[in-house]
């Protein structure tokens, strides 16, 4: 009987000792309790704001955060859990606030999200002045805006005439001034009285500044386009039309006075009878300030990395199809007829290399072709505005074959002209400026 007692009172004793074990090592998972208790929901605040928060933890509270927005804005280890918050550095908007609770085992609590919009004291606009005029030469001049008021202002300006520039056109201000920097541009306007306005809106209010300038007669200015080339230029002058300049020719823009800047666009190339594009087509876009000037003169020249080509067909054939720089990366094919007249052709600009190869194979025996190669057949001097005039007779003995047929391909084969060598030194009276492949 003792025995039994003994036995029972036993597994009683371990029950309890085991059973107080487990709820002494029990980890805690509790997360703590974390409420925002102000500013309330929905509210909406000034100034300096106490964001005040209520926190608990059945082993204890070790940290309290807080987020504005999402994003973290503060933390405090000791209570009371509070932080204060100056809403005269935010913008006038709608803000969500948020706090975390840590325990002293890393639980986190989070509070519900508390709506609130800030309305500080409103910004005021203040613009240094109403007016200005810039008379007959004056062409920059200044005004400034700050706020006179409280929080932040966010401004815009807009102006309502082309010939007027302002500077920047937008920002924000908490005390510091801004300079506005106006422009204005007589280039291209006829004589007279011109006014026109600044607008500046923020959310300080508005206001506007009006913009008075005048224009007198001036000295006229011609801009000149040389072409020292071998091929047409057509140049375009923005604001100022189209004109074509021929090989040793020019062409001439007249203006009422200084324009201050003149922007152009100009291409070549050499081009079949039917006007199609024969080679590269080059290019010239420049700006240039011509601010005090009374003219300008511009040589548009080809630098030493092209060349033109003139064939004289002396041979028993026509050529076609013609390439330059045959088997490279820049290898040019033109579906044109070279005839055999003995005449001069004016073909095209091309890639000039010290290897370059070109050649024009028999229209009537598509496998067979004339070949000229720079350093063999022909020299290049490496210099602006060169060219070199292709030979082919039946005597030459530059002629080969290979086992592919060359023929003009699907698209319309052209004629080119036949021409003199035309080619003029400006150099001496104008600015030097180089076309080039728009790649």
């Amino acid at each position: 009987m003792k025995t039994k007692l003994f036995v029972v009172l036993l597994i009683l004793g371990m029950f309890i000792l085991f059973g107080c074990e487990e709820e002494t090592t029990k980890p805690d998972t509790t997360p703590p309790t974390v409420q925002i208790t102000s500013p309330a929901n929905n509210s909406t605040i000034s100034g300096t704001v106490d964001i005040n928060i209520n926190a608990s933890d059945n082993k204890g509270v070790a940290k309290v955060e807080v987020y504005i927005d999402g994003t973290w804005a503060g933390e405090t280890t000791s209570s009371p859990w509070g932080f204060i918050w100056d809403t005269i550095l935010e913008y006038d908007d709608d803000y969500t606030l948020q706090a975390k609770a840590y325990d002293t085992s890393n639980n986190i609590g989070t509070s519900s999200l508390v709506n609130v919009t800030i309305e500080n004291e409103a910004a005021e606009l203040y613009v240094s002045t109403s007016t200005m005029n810039f008379g007959t030469t004056q062409t920059v001049d200044y005004f400034y805006i700050y706020n006179d008021g409280n929080g932040i202002l966010n401004w815009e300006i807009t102006d309502n005439q082309n010939w007027l520039t302002v500077s920047p056109t937008s920002g924000s201000d908490d005390g510091e001034r801004s300079t506005i920097t106006v422009t204005v541009d007589r280039g291209g306007l006829s004589v007279g009285s011109y006014q026109g306005e600044i607008s500046i809106t923020s959310n300080g209010g508005s206001a506007t500044v009006s913009v008075q300038m005048e224009v007198e007669e001036g000295e006229p200015f011609v801009l000149t386009f040389n072409n020292p080339i071998f091929t047409d230029i057509e140049i375009t002058v923005t604001g100022y039309g189209t004109q074509t300049a021929e090989p040793g020719g020019s062409a001439v823009f007249n203006y009422s006075s200084n324009p201050g800047s003149i922007t152009y666009h100009a291409e070549t190339s050499g081009q079949t009878t039917g006007g199609s594009q024969v080679g590269l087509l080059l290019e010239w876009d420049y700006t240039h300030d011509v601010s005090g000037l009374s003219s300008y003169t511009l040589n548009l020249n080809v630098n030493s990395d092209y060349f033109f080509i003139y064939v004289e067909n002396n041979s028993d054939h026509d050529f076609s199809p013609f390439y330059v720089n045959y088997g490279t990366s820049y290898q040019t094919m033109d579906n044109i007829i070279i005839y055999n007249t003995g005449l001069t052709y004016r073909i095209g600009y091309y890639r000039a290399f010290t290897y370059t190869e070109v050649r024009a194979y028999w229209q009537d025996m598509p496998t067979w072709y004339y070949y000229w190669i720079q350093g063999t057949h022909f020299y290049l001097p490496f210099t602006d505005n060169q060219y070199v005039v292709l030979t082919a007779s039946s005597s030459r003995n530059n002629i080969a074959e290979d086992n592919q047929i060359h023929t003009a391909s699907d698209k319309k084969t052209g004629k080119v002209t036949p021409g003199v060598i035309s080619k003029k030194n400006f150099s001496s009276n104008g600015i030097c400026v180089y076309g080039e492949v728009k790649e």
